[in-house]
């Protein structure tokens, strides 16, 4: 059975990439293939991390940890600023795209499965970038449901006026547009599971 080299999964933050790549990499290894997953996201604070250990002072310095109401991630963007997150992110996804797959161990193959950041679509680099790494599907959601998972766990500091939901939800509305342009294939994840939504992907992805 041939499978595809990349699977890249797109969506506004809190959609489930994550949860939804570790479900989807868990089905294809119960079928005998290779599966790497890359959680961009995790990628850009590993970086980060190293370019801290390397240049020290020249790198602001960043508290790594993830507190129960703000993950590394958004400490991480709150810290360097939107610039320099965006190139660091950039540099995420052409690392991730640049890095050699081992080969399978028997004819099932390999398959990379990307978990991207949930701004991507307004960052011109990393979109150059992504192309290398398709099929991409954006996985879509309900944006107020997002909202209000994005919310327990702080105000994320792209949010930045009075009316942080009215704000998010005209980003989702744009980004949405964004992504149903850019994206292969549209998963609507409002009403399944993670492990149905990996299980629609996977047959989807045959």
């Amino acid at each position: 059975m041939a499978q595809p080299r990349c699977i890249t999964l797109l969506g506004i933050k809190h959609v489930g990439k994550t949860s939804i790549s570790r479900e989807l990499a868990r089905r294809y290894r119960r079928e005998g293939v290779f599966v790497s997953v890359v959680d961009t996201d995790r990628l850009i604070i590993e970086i980060a991390r190293t370019e801290v250990a390397r240049t020290g002072g020249d790198v602001p310095q960043v508290d790594f940890s993830s507190a129960a109401d703000q993950p590394a991630i958004r400490r991480l963007y709150h810290t360097l600023g939107r610039s320099a997150f965006l190139e660091l992110e950039a540099r995420a996804i052409r690392e991730t795209a640049d890095r050699p797959l081992p080969e399978g161990s028997d004819s099932k193959g390999t398959v990379l499965i990307v978990a991207t950041g949930g701004g991507i679509v307004d960052n011109p680099e990393a979109l150059n970038e992504v192309e290398r790494l398709r099929p991409l599907l954006y996985l879509w959601n309900d944006p107020a449901v997002l909202y209000s998972r994005i919310v327990k766990r702080g105000r994320p500091a792209f949010l930045t006026t009075a009316d942080p939901e009215q704000e998010f939800l005209n980003i989702a509305e744009v980004r949405d547009r964004k992504y149903r342009r850019l994206a292969d294939r549209v998963v609507d994840v409002s009403a399944v599971s993670v492990r149905e939504a990996a299980r629609i992907i996977h047959e989807q992805m045959r």
